[in-house]
């Protein structure tokens, strides 16, 4: 009988070891555990040790307790647990160590009072292990059960099922892009899945609606819709209280679920290319390969996972009587492929009750729901024969029905879209390994990406789908991001035409369709978007009724093909293809349907248009500029429709397009009305398509000056205008990466215009604007040091912007920032000056020091708040950081900027030990004074703040009911009291 010894500290986690051993002891293993010694943590050193060498596994329970440290013959100052570990690791004991989850509610009194040595311990476990997080003590023993009950997967597998996981390792390990690839690329890659997966969220349940991504977008981020967003008739209060109640819930690791005791059978759901099959394959080479992830294999330690392609599956059952079960299936493929276990094989394996991880990929894949009701009920019945096998389904959300397995146990999760971090992620890793001989390179693409993903909102969205940002990596080696996107659209739109199999669909229905290719398939789309735009809503509608949709692509079938039986037929059957196969389409309700992503709405528009301009010759370009562009270039939602026009058309087009928007006429007062010059960020988005700005010297030249004479306005401008300028002037002309070819006409504007600015923000995108255009230009760099002495030109606030966006790498330019940093006699200065530094050399050698002095030398209030900002910004979990900062804010009188400062220092020194203590003393400082100097608005905040984080960070902390008690008692401040009084409501 295999003997295992269970370790942890003893008073915390008496309950939950108990449990551990009873789950032992139910494997039929002997459990060897201190309870066998005396009840307290203090036991013998020798006796522990020499248990755990008797013992072949050591079974590791970790909570915040670090435990008894032996003081004789222990220089290490190792606990007694800790020893228990190490020996476990000195003799090859086979590990399992679970850790509390960081997240559980813990009582105070269980946690040591200086965590540092526990979570440094808890640290290196989880970077040797893959670690289990367990909460209560049953979810402890089911976490136990399930790694002792792979324990008899250590023998080696039979040699047939050994020769599967080697055939499968080989099939999946790499990347299949060859559907993804353009096909006059040369490039062949081979990425390895290990290296290249980044791990999704997912959400319980599936979205509630089904929407466009734009919707889905804005309703995540902003939470809330505007009145174009949606037809009229959709009630949007009815759809934002749908979003809440999903997007409420936090969205999780989807390794973390499947590897949840509790989650033993699993359908996750996801769009096309949202990354379902990747999800299993990884799994499955997870399985096979430990090294691939640690955690993943610990858990399902020992398990065969089989995994059946469902499309597969169907056509084996369809072509043979016999194959009526999965195994009758893996029987089949055994013998037309000998490395396939066999059903005498599987059924030996299932009888033993040996660990095993079924994975059916692509339910959605069985056309027929008839069939797919049918497979559906397959899988529930197998589950019910051996419910000991863990079992993952796949599929799409649209033509799922949810109830058989639903109702037979299953949870259902659904694959969230990348954030910017898993794209960041994603990005790195993959041009790290195509372009690992030109590293440079590769970063500059990352950073192309990067940057098109915060400045296209339709690219964000594209990104977000593992698939389309697969290709978006493809086409990003050879082109220009967020420039020439429409070379990207093109490809992905290709890849989804591609997988639109009309003719298949419509052969099981007994009509031919072959001569419907490519080409017939994306002029009908253009068509569909042309029309869409042209409707009611106009491009912000994005939609259209499914009876005119019907119509329209019948009419195109009878253009197109003259006396085309069928065409209704064939219609109904590329809207039901659209929606569901295809990732094109999606539906609103009310049998209104427009485009999944905003991106191919809009690319397919241009392209209508391109097609009525070059092919058809419909338009001439006089009226493509002035029907098209003349028209539409005031309405912000037309943008990105006419920059992929002006990308696409012949540069000298793309020209006289940007001057015709440069000289549109536009006056000052029009701004007071919050009518602003779109027509200027549209020339500056179509400019920033062209290849080679040197053609573009008249249009530049007009475009600066226009430019320039928007930071000159002489009425003080309102709110939105400072908006206007950043995101619709500034952001554009970032992306413009060119050396623009009149940037001695800036210099003259510099000189003769002295642009008459008073307002701090404008002063720095001032800056920004100068700094991008005159990028590394000397002479411009010579005017803006010039400047700096010479007052009277214009405000001196924008020229440390001006540098560091365009002479970052200019030795003169950090020296020279710093010295005013420190000296400058303005006080704003010494802010902007510190502002501009901190953007842009964080990690420069000096920054640390730098802020420090701002911090404690400086005598400003607005010095030290930018000091302090960038000081917990930048240094998270610097102890000597946290040190100056809790000096700074206990000392010095409330300011409402320290607010910021104290939510900065909760969020990035968590870890920190004196965290607590210091948010109580901000608490409660003034609180027993009735000093006129605390009663301010400003104190009043940050007290709040304080009381706000220890209620969010420490709800049970003894320490934090008793401050919220003694100021709703003793606070000689109303409003405090009452506020405390609130807070302890919710403890």
């Amino acid at each position: 009988m295999k003997r295992v010894y269970i370790s942890s500290t003893f008073n915390d986690l008496k309950e939950h070891r108990d449990k551990a051993g009873v789950a032992v002891r139910k494997m039929g293993l002997l459990d060897v555990a201190m309870e066998y010694y005396n009840a307290e943590d203090k036991r013998p050193v020798d006796k522990c040790l020499e248990d755990v060498r008797s013992c072949e596994v050591y079974i590791g329970i970790f909570a915040w307790r670090y435990g008894w440290e032996p003081e004789e013959e222990n220089p290490e100052k190792y606990s007694i647990t800790r020893m228990e570990y190490e020996e476990a690791r000195k003799t090859g004991k086979k590990i399992f160590i679970y850790l509390l989850d960081g997240k559980h509610p813990w009582p105070p009194e269980l946690v040591d009072e200086n965590r540092g040595v526990i979570k440094r311990l808890r640290d290196e476990l989880s970077e040797r292990h893959g670690c289990a997080l367990f909460t209560t003590p049953d979810s402890l023993a089911a976490q136990v059960s399930a790694s002792l009950s792979m324990l008899t997967g250590d023998a080696p597998p039979p040699e047939d099922m050994g020769k599967y996981m080697e055939r499968l390792a080989n099939r999946y390990r790499r990347i299949d892009l060859e559907g993804l690839t353009p096909p006059e690329k040369e490039d062949h890659l081979q990425l390895q899945l290990r290296i290249i997966f980044v791990e999704q969220h997912v959400r319980d349940n599936r979205p509630p609606i089904e929407l466009p991504k734009d919707i889905w977008s804005t309703l995540q981020l902003e939470r809330e819709l505007c009145a174009d967003d949606l037809p009229a008739h959709i009630s949007q209060e009815e759809i934002k209280k749908l979003s809440d109640t999903y997007y409420g819930k936090k969205a999780a690791p989807v390794l973390e679920m499947l590897t949840d005791p509790a989650n033993p059978h699993v359908i996750i759901l996801g769009d096309p290319g949202s990354g379902k099959s990747t999800l299993l394959k990884y799994m499955a080479l997870s399985m096979i390969d430990a090294s691939i992830n640690p955690r993943l294999h610990s858990f399902y330690l020992g398990a065969f996972p089989l995994l059946i392609e469902l499309r597969s599956y169907i056509a084996l059952k369809k072509k043979y009587q016999d194959c009526r079960t999965f195994l009758d299936f893996c029987d089949h493929l055994s013998e037309s492929q000998s490395s396939f276990p066999d059903k005498k094989a599987l059924l030996r394996h299932l009888s033993e009750r040996k660990p095993t991880l079924l994975l059916f990929d692509g339910l959605d894949e069985i056309f027929d729901p008839a069939d797919r009701e049918t497979i559906t009920r397959e899988i529930v019945g197998f589950t019910e024969k051996y419910p000991d096998v863990r079992v993952i389904v796949t599929s799409r959300i649209i033509g799922y029905q949810r109830s058989i397995l639903m109702n037979a146990g299953f949870k259902e999760f659904t694959l969230q879209d990348f954030d910017e971090k898993q794209v960041n992620e994603f990005v790195y890793k993959w041009y790290s390994i195509v372009l690992a001989d030109r590293p440079q390179e590769a970063q500059a693409r990352v950073k192309r990406i990067q940057e098109a993903f915060k400045t296209a909102a339709s690219i964000r969205q594209l990104s977000g789908n593992p698939m389309l940002l697969t290709i978006m990596a493809i086409i990003g080696k050879n082109q220009e991001l967020p420039r020439e996107r429409w070379k990207l659209y093109e490809h992905a739109a290709s890849v989804l035409i591609e997988h639109w199999d009309i003719n298949r669909h419509l052969k099981a229905n007994h009509v031919e369709a072959d001569f419907i290719g490519g080409e017939e398939k994306k002029e009908i789309l253009r068509r569909l978007a042309f029309k869409m735009q042209s409707g009611e809503g106009g491009l912000a509608g994005n939609y259209i009724h499914k009876e005119r949709l019907q119509e329209e692509i019948e009419e195109y079938l009878r253009e197109r093909y003259q006396k085309i039986p069928d065409a209704a037929r064939i219609a109904r059957s590329m809207i039901q293809q659209f929606r569901e196969r295809n990732f094109i389409l999606s539906l609103y309700g009310g049998n209104l349907f427009g485009f999944v992503h905003r991106g191919f709405l809009e690319y397919f528009c241009a392209m209508a248009f391109i097609q009525k301009f070059e092919k058809t010759r419909e338009l001439s370009f006089e009226q493509l500029r002035d029907e098209v562009f003349g028209e539409h270039c005031d309405d912000p939602s037309w943008h990105e429709v006419l920059r992929i026009i002006a990308g696409v058309v012949a540069e000298g087009f793309t020209a006289d397009i940007i001057l015709f928007l440069a000289k549109r006429s536009w006056s000052e007062d029009q701004a007071g009305n919050g009518k602003f010059p779109y027509f200027l960020s549209l020339a500056l988005k179509c400019l920033a398509e062209v290849r080679n700005l040197q053609m573009m010297r008249e249009p530049c030249k007009f475009l600066l000056e226009r430019v320039f004479n928007l930071f000159n306005l002489t009425n003080r401008p309102n709110d939105g205008y400072f908006s206007f300028i950043e995101e619709d002037i500034i952001t554009p002309i970032l992306t413009i990466d060119s050396s623009w070819p009149c940037v001695d006409v800036l210099t003259d504007f510099l000189k003769i215009s002295r642009p008459n600015v008073k307002y701090y923000s404008i002063e720095k995108l001032l800056g920004k604007f100068i700094g991008q255009v005159g990028k590394n230009e000397m002479k411009i760099k010579k005017n803006l040091f010039l400047n700096l002495r010479e007052m009277e030109f214009f405000s001196r606030a924008m020229v440390p912007f001006a540098l560091v966006q365009g002479w970052r790498e200019d030795p003169d330019v950090f020296p020279l920032l710093k010295k005013l940093a420190l000296d400058d006699k303005e006080v704003v200065m010494r802010y902007v000056c510190t502002e501009a530094l901190f953007s842009e050399y964080k990690n420069e050698p000096g920054m640390r020091e730098l802020l420090i002095y701002q911090v404690k030398k400086d005598k400003e209030p607005l010095v030290n708040l930018i000091g302090m900002m960038a000081l917990a910004t930048n240094y998270k979990g610097d102890p000597e950081v946290f040190d100056i900062l809790k000096k700074e804010l206990l000392d010095k009188k409330p300011d409402n900027n320290h607010v910021r400062i104290i939510q900065l220092v909760t969020q990035h020194f968590a870890d920190n030990d004196e965290l607590l203590e210091f948010l109580c003393q901000l608490a409660q400082k003034g609180g027993m004074e009735s000093s006129e100097e605390m009663r301010t608005a400003s104190n009043y905040y940050v007290r709040e703040t304080s009381m706000q984080r220890l209620l969010e960070r420490w709800p049970s902390h003894p320490k934090t009911l008793e401050v919220l008690k003694k100021i709703a008692e003793n606070d000689p401040f109303p409003w405090m009291r009452e506020r405390a009084a609130e807070m302890l409501k919710k403890l």
